[in-house]
């Protein structure tokens, strides 16, 4: 069972350990500042890819999606309709939070790239939003600039997919140039190997089934258990992660079931049966029971 409160190991940025946080390779940036229990436990990724979600009705007829206009980028998941409406009967105090935020934006739209997108959680790991969205445009640049070839595809915020091959030409002091830290210079070589390798692929990655896949990407140095939920949630837009040792995730329980103090695991999954098998979904508007005043704990 994960520590309360702290990521696995292999999830955290080292910026916090005792070596490596005080020098300074020349012409780094300044070091991003790392979130803590203080700071906004709003995923990250809230901050940079979702646009403010559409309104969905509490009428189980009305369908999210149903628009002429909607386009293949925000075109919900096939189960989405069903989940809001499941969520809705099974959890009377999720009714308030649907209404307000809409459909979670991260379950509209295509899946990503896998490769891309473990790369950009690395990133993303223990730091706030804009600090990690910055690095994260800073290691694009790098890596466009490293490749001449673009292959074509888009992600949204950056309008480059990356791949292995150019980011195992980078050394780690010109990866760390761009903010990373040393660690996670070296976590991100680690997942451009193990793609490079053709061991796991896009297809195959699509194929394993949630146990499967978390046992395969946590073999990647630097790639640990929070980082494969939420490459599960925003990237494969699986339906039902918990992840049991996200902060944010914790604190939202805390204020949606009027709890005393922050839930260990077996709680979390004994409370979260009825929201089984969309417990990703309602994890997203813990997410934003967290960061908000939304509770309905008045």
């Amino acid at each position: 069972m994960e520590r309360r409160g702290r990521k696995p190991k292999a999830d955290r940025d080292d910026a916090t350990a005792k070596t490596g946080n005080k020098r300074k390779t020349p012409g780094q940036p300044k070091a991003a500042a790392t979130r803590t229990s203080g700071d906004s436990p709003l995923h990250p990724y809230f901050s940079d890819i979702e646009a403010p979600p559409p309104k969905v009705s509490r009428d189980s007829q009305t369908q999210v999606g149903d628009s002429a206009s909607d386009s293949d980028t925000k075109r919900p998941v096939p189960f989405l309709n069903e989940a809001l409406v499941q969520l809705r009967q099974r959890d009377p105090a999720m009714g308030p939070l649907i209404d307000r935020h809409g459909p979670p934006a991260c379950f509209l739209g295509p899946s990503g790239d896998p490769f891309h997108a473990l790369c950009r959680t690395i990133v993303y790991q223990q730091l706030a939003g804009k600090a990690a969205a910055t690095i994260f445009g800073r290691f694009t640049d790098l890596y466009i600039k490293t490749t001449s070839e673009a292959d074509g595809k888009v992600d949204i915020g950056t309008g480059v997919t990356l791949t292995p091959e150019p980011l195992l030409s980078l050394s780690i002091e010109e990866l760390r140039s761009v903010g990373l830290s040393n660690q996670k210079a070296n976590y991100i070589q680690n997942v451009a190997r193990y793609f490079s390798t053709g061991q796991v692929t896009a297809s195959s990655i699509a194929e394993m089934n949630d146990e499967t896949l978390i046992k395969e990407l946590t073999s990647i140095k630097g790639v640990g258990l929070w980082t494969v939920q939420m490459f599960m949630m925003f990237t494969l837009k699986r339906a039902n992660v918990l992840p049991v040792g996200d902060l944010g995730v914790r604190k939202g329980f805390m204020k949606h079931f009027k709890l005393k103090a922050l839930p260990n695991a077996r709680e979390m999954e004994t409370l979260a049966g009825p929201w089984d098998p969309f417990r990703s979904l309602a994890c997203c508007y813990m997410w934003r029971v967290a960061d908000t005043q939304d509770t309905m704990m008045d």
